[in-house]
């Protein structure tokens, strides 16, 4: 019989304890500001119809619907409940998870995910305006960094119960976000390649159960960023101790949103070509990807469908006695005037029957004491539309599809009326997403 050298004998043996363990996936998904996937799910109840309840169930539904900001008529409010599901929450729900699951011991990889709620969100609470605004606060980036792992400490103490024969020996982590959630995505990257110093290894020490011996929050080795999907991200720090009251500068304290070279596998950022970028200044990346649309056509969270009122034109103003119906004053008159010139211009955006002049009026004033009492009257081109959300899903597909490329173990996007994509809007998704993975 051979002799085996005892240095050769060592190094298999300490190959083999290295390879004992499980690879674990981690997807952590960071919504954006304004964006929280459990308060969508009660604004959908609000927006559902009532058709087939009985009366009292309908008028208890809509009262309480009112506390979410829905007004009488079940118009949706401009606030978390308002907004549609975001690409990152549906992202989420096509991540496995298995945190449940009792698996087989000889497992060689298994899956967990967190969604963290939006910047500026709380599920079933109230919008922070302070957060919304600033970016800061207890539900601000760096607050919902700080607050993921407990999220994970979550998962995987009930992963662990589960499978307690089961020994981590590398995490692999996936990272998502949008807007404020797609810079806190950014921040939690580099935070996690500080090792054994990051937020994560300090709530998951060194010889925590549930992690192989040799785990030791190597960043790179033990602890490996995989893929980086970004949709927009719009950091927005505002800082008032600071007097930074701008969220157009590159002034984001607190907040690290570089991705060094080789910081992950890979790092994808989908851009919103069309946004007006005053006050949704881009942090870019070295991979971004253009495309058309704006912030929330790429990252999500306009309702399929909507009712869009705008102001079309500066309002013009003029006096008229109190009883005069505003119609008769010489602003509507000058208005209209406008509105026949401007008529064929706006058709290209808002449909002939959604064209129209509003007025309001500031009350009775008297311009000096001897003159009649006189009301100031506002009026200005108005235009109805109805605009459309389901753009955000083409991106959402061709986000899943690079992060299947690189790995992420995405189930497909299901095959239902909420996610499906109309017909007019089919080959231009395949024309994007050929474009986005550089396909023929």
């Amino acid at each position: 019989m051979p002799i085996r050298e005892p240095i050769l004998e060592e190094e298999e043996e300490e190959e083999e304890l290295e390879q004992s363990g499980i690879v674990l996936h981690l997807g952590l998904f960071f919504d954006g500001t304004g964006n929280n996937q459990g308060n969508s799910a009660i604004g959908e109840g609000c927006r559902a119809s009532d058709l087939g309840m009985d009366r009292e169930t309908a008028v208890m539904i809509r009262q309480l619907c009112t506390t979410y900001g829905f007004d009488a008529s079940g118009v949706p409010p401009d606030n978390s409940y308002g907004n549609a599901t975001s690409n990152v929450a549906l992202l989420h729900d096509l991540y496995p998870d298995q945190a449940d699951v009792q698996l087989p011991n000889r497992v060689e990889q298994a899956h967990i995910k967190v969604y963290v709620e939006g910047i500026g969100t709380s599920s079933g609470q109230s919008d922070s305006l302070y957060t919304q605004s600033s970016g800061q606060g207890d539900t601000g980036v760096v607050a919902r960094v700080e607050q993921a792992p407990a999220l994970v400490l979550q998962q995987l103490r009930r992963f662990r119960e589960n499978n307690p024969g089961l020994k981590i020996r590398r995490l692999e982590v996936d990272l998502f976000g949008f807007s404020r959630g797609a810079a806190a995505a950014r921040h939690c990257a580099n935070d996690l390649l500080k090792g054994a110093g990051s937020l994560l290894a300090r709530a998951m020490p060194v010889g925590t159960p549930g992690f192989a011996e040799t785990f030791a929050w190597r960043a790179g080795s033990d602890v490996i960023l995989n893929f980086i999907g970004l949709f927009d991200t719009v950091a927005g720090i505002v800082a008032p101790p600071s007097n930074d009251f701008s969220p157009h500068n590159a002034l984001n304290p607190g907040v690290n949103l570089r991705l060094a070279p080789g910081s992950a596998r890979q790092v994808v950022q989908l851009v919103a070509n069309d946004e007006h970028r005053h006050n949704f200044s881009l942090t870019r990346t070295d991979t971004d990807l253009f495309v058309p649309g704006c912030h929330s056509d790429v990252g999500g969270g306009y309702l399929p469908l909507s009712t869009e009122n705008l102001l079309l034109s500066k309002p013009d103003s003029s006096f008229s006695p109190p009883q005069e119906p505003n119609e008769h004053s010489e602003a509507y008159r000058r208005t209209q005037q406008r509105l026949e010139r401007s008529q064929d211009y706006w058709q290209h955006y808002i449909p002939h029957e959604g064209l129209s002049i509003v007025t309001w009026d500031t009350g009775t004033q008297h311009q000096r004491r001897d003159t009649p009492a006189q009301k100031r009257v506002y009026a200005a081109i108005a235009g109805e539309r109805q605009v459309r959300g389901e753009l955000s899903l083409v991106y959402l597909r061709i986000m899943r599809a690079l992060g299947v490329r690189a790995g992420v173990a995405f189930d497909p996007v299901p095959d239902t009326p909420a996610l499906a994509l109309p017909t007019e809007l089919q080959p231009i998704a395949a024309k994007l997403q050929a474009y986005a993975l550089h396909e023929p």
